[in-house]
């Protein structure tokens, strides 16, 4: 399906979202969570048990509405916008933050102990806390070595063009996942744009070629995972973080895969994503939201994110376990390509190069582009049943 058409028919469907749909209100004693599967997830902190006590009420005043990736969240969140169900949104990152700024979904809130997180993650985000950091990270090219034999010592992005390296490739579809649209700005910083002053769209030739040379597209980082562990998928390569490979070695004492972002001649550089919450605007238990803001960034949670998030976390004074130094590439030796590419340009260009990286994909491949097929069935679906109410309405 040509992208425009796409995006019409997508674009129709939020509307009528927006403005028809019914959807359960949120109640003034019930905080509700936007977040997403992952979240503080494996081996698993409770943090809906751990807030209850310290909020000292009872869990079942707390709902957790988990989606897959951010991007849906974002989403979501944008189709309730006059109504809006969640209290708090956990997961938008210093991409999305643009869109939701944009769509005026969040409220403005600087919570308590705000001084003590890293200031440059803050000044990156949100500077007027409309989203308050909770953890970064460096998005990387993540291989099982037991099953790949892995890069020279220095790699670019060019290296995942090589058909034997590309068909071992999992991505994630940047429309989607936030870990697939930090992989697409990576893409763009390291290749070049025209809308970056560079002669021609290069970025799009390395696309075209991962699709030719048979890389996988995923909706989610969950289903990319579910694909990296399955012996019989011989998918061995994926886009995650330089965190990743300290799971094994945090939990088990050992580790088989490595993580690893563009290096020349000694020098790292890599796209750095920082992950907030906000809180909606017009939540209907915003002292509440604003207690689970605070408590978020307080070291009772902060000191959870390096054992249960494979992230980085936003508070200063976490000391950085000894798993981590021994298995992963230092943050701080990581140059951020982020500063190639403006804020302002996210805002403006975004959804044209999300637009040209869809067709560049699906002229490339037979297919498709995964994960749309489901959400424009869902879409035509609420689009008839808006319609059809809509009528019975109308005739009563």
């Amino acid at each position: 399906m040509h992208t425009a058409k796409l995006t019409t028919m997508l674009g129709i469907a939020l509307f009528l979202l927006s403005i028809g749909m019914p959807v359960p209100q949120a109640q003034n004693d019930k905080l509700v969570i936007y977040t997403y599967d992952s979240l503080l997830a494996d081996p698993g902190y409770d943090f809906v048990g751990n807030f209850s006590q310290f909020a000292g009420i009872p869990k079942e005043n707390i709902k957790v509405v988990k989606f897959e990736d951010a991007g849906s969240i974002l989403t979501r969140a944008i189709a309730e916008k006059d109504s809006p169900v969640a209290d708090v949104l956990i997961g938008i990152d210093n991409v999305m933050v643009h869109q939701a700024r944009a769509a005026g979904i969040l409220e403005a809130y600087k919570p308590n102990g705000a001084e003590n997180l890293r200031q440059d993650l803050i000044e990156s985000l949100a500077s007027d806390y409309l989203l308050t950091p909770y953890d970064y990270g460096v998005f990387a090219v993540w291989y099982d070595e037991s099953r790949f034999s892995g890069f020279g010592n220095n790699f670019s992005l060019d290296a995942l063009r090589n058909p034997e390296v590309a068909s071992k490739l999992v991505v994630e579809n940047p429309q989607i996942s936030s870990v697939g649209l930090g992989f697409l700005l990576w893409s763009i910083a390291e290749y070049g744009a025209t809308a970056l002053g560079n002669s021609s769209d290069t970025w799009l030739d390395f696309w075209s070629d991962l699709a030719k040379n048979d890389a996988r597209l995923t909706p989610s980082w969950g289903d990319a995972l579910d694909l990296f562990f399955d012996a019989k998928a011989n998918r061995s390569i994926m886009i995650s973080y330089t965190t990743s490979p300290a799971y094994g070695q945090c939990n088990y004492g050992e580790d088989t895969t490595n993580a690893i972002v563009s290096k020349k001649e000694g020098k790292y550089t890599g796209w750095f994503q920082i992950e907030g919450l906000g809180i909606t605007k017009g939540s209907s238990n915003k002292d509440l939201a604003k207690k689970f803001v605070d408590w978020f960034i307080s070291d009772e949670l902060q000191s959870q994110i390096y054992g249960n998030q494979y992230m980085y976390p936003a508070l200063e004074t976490v000391e950085t376990p000894q798993c981590y130094v021994d298995s992963t590439i230092s943050k701080d030796d990581i140059v951020p390509l982020n500063s190639k590419i403006s804020g302002e340009l996210i805002n403006q260009t975004l959804d044209t190069w999300l637009a040209e990286w869809e067709e560049t994909w699906a002229n490339a491949t037979s297919n498709g582009v995964p994960g749309f097929s489901f959400y424009l069935s869902i879409s035509s679906i609420i689009a008839i049943v808006l319609i059809a109410r809509r009528k019975k309405v109308l005739k009563a």
